[in-house]
Parts: structure tokens; C-alpha cells; sequence
């Protein structure tokens, strides 16, 4: 290579809220050229041009297979790559649920990509690297949701009803993304149940939770 399942799910509710729209507003220059570096990996290798959306990431998906195949003789890949994919992944992410980027540390590593409906954040960093390595040890942020303490049980419940996933499918970006709108969908659910209102999360509800190196705390 040159390196120069549908969930039940339904966004925006059927009255949504001010602000609960997919986010038309440009990401970051940085997030920017990374997903326009990784179009050009992508098309180097597999003579594909990706179109960021879901439809297109099992493509993602066999590139990511192929360069994990190589890391072996090439570990210097996997940072470089990982930065493209986490950038890309998350723009793919931000056409499918009403979420913004934000960068929670002094690190490029600190960019969060944060849902406006519910409180769910996750470093698409973090997921690069997760199925890039397949799981393995890496120097990358870890793939794990933010979630508010108090709803940590309803998304694990809600991902945990599900039938056990195979690792070959584990390690997916689509699967990745099935896993983020059915927790955000768990979460919706579980508001709604309550009967509390579908209020935007914007970037101070967020960063109430995050400490100075960039991590979520309690």
C-alpha cells in the first residue's frame, strides 16, 4: 500500500428539540485534512473514492484489515493511519447522529466527538486504534464511551441484550457505529421514559466532566 445490521433507530424524534439537527458546521481544519488524507489512502490502495457515509465503510473496513495485516513489518502505520481514520470515522458519525467535535486537551488525542440529544462522548482516536490493532497494545486513547455515571447502566444493559458479536465483526467501523446509535438510542429511550426533555448538550456540559490532560473524570 501507498501511504504518502441497521438498529432500530430514528434521529431527530419526531418533535425535536432547538439544536438536536446534524451539525452542519465544518470540523476542524486538523479533522479536515485528516479525512481528506485518509480518501487519498483509500484510493491509493483500493482505487475506491469513499464518500463519507455509513454505506461506504465496509470499504473503510477492508482497508483497515489491510493495513492491520501490515503492521507488522510497518508498525509506524498505525499512528499515521489512525489519525486519518479517527478523523474520517467521526465525520461519517456526525451524518448519522447530531454531534460536534471538541478538543478536551492541550493533545490532538483530546478530540472528542460529543452527541447534542443525549451525554455520550467518545475519542474516534481511540476506535482508530482499537481496530487497527484489533485490540491489541497501543500508544493511542482508549475507544470507551463518556457516559453520565447515572446512565452507564441503561447503555450497558442495552448493549449487552445484544446477540454476541463475532471478532471479525468486533473490530469493524460499521460495527462501531451500530454501537453508537443504539447507545444513543438507549439513552434517548431512557430520558424519554423519565419524561426529561431532549435539551441540547453543547461543549460546557461537557467539559464539566473532563480534567486538564484531557480525560473524562466522575
Amino acid at each position: 500500500m501507498d501511504h504518502d445490521r441497521q438498529p432500530d433507530y430514528d434521529w431527530p424524534p419526531d418533535d425535536p428539540a432547538p439544536d438536536l439537527g446534524l451539525d452542519a458546521a465544518p470540523p476542524p481544519v486538523e479533522i479536515a485534512e485528516q479525512a481528506g488524507t485518509l480518501l487519498v489512502y483509500v484510493r491509493r490502495a483500493l482505487e475506491f473514492e469513499l464518500d463519507q457515509t455509513a454505506d461506504t465503510l465496509p470499504v473503510l473496513d477492508h482497508y483497515v484489515g489491510l493495513v492491520h495485516d501490515s503492521l507488522a513489518a510497518r508498525p509506524e502505520l498505525l499512528p499515521v493511519v489512525a489519525r486519518a481514520v479517527a478523523a474520517y470515522f467521526g465525520e461519517v458519525v456526525r451524518t448519522e447522529l447530531p454531534s460536534f467535535w471538541a478538543q478536551m486537551g492541550p493533545s490532538p488525542a483530546d478530540y472528542y466527538l460529543c452527541l447534542r440529544p443525549v451525554f455520550l462522548a467518545f475519542r474516534p482516536l481511540g476506535i482508530a486504534y482499537d481496530v487497527l490493532t484489533r485490540g491489541g497494545d497501543h500508544d493511542g486513547p482508549s475507544p470507551e464511551f463518556c457516559l453520565l455515571r447515572e446512565e452507564r447502566a441503561a447503555v450497558a444493559k442495552r448493549l449487552g441484550d445484544l446477540p454476541p458479536v463475532p471478532t471479525s465483526e468486533y473490530y469493524l467501523l460499521s460495527t462501531r457505529l451500530e454501537a453508537i446509535q443504539i447507545a444513543a438510542e438507549a439513552l434517548r429511550a431512557q430520558r424519554l421514559a423519565r419524561h426529561q426533555d431532549l435539551a441540547p448538550y453543547g461543549v460546557d456540559d461537557y467539559e464539566q466532566h473532563v480534567s486538564l490532560d484531557g480525560r473524562f473524570v466522575e
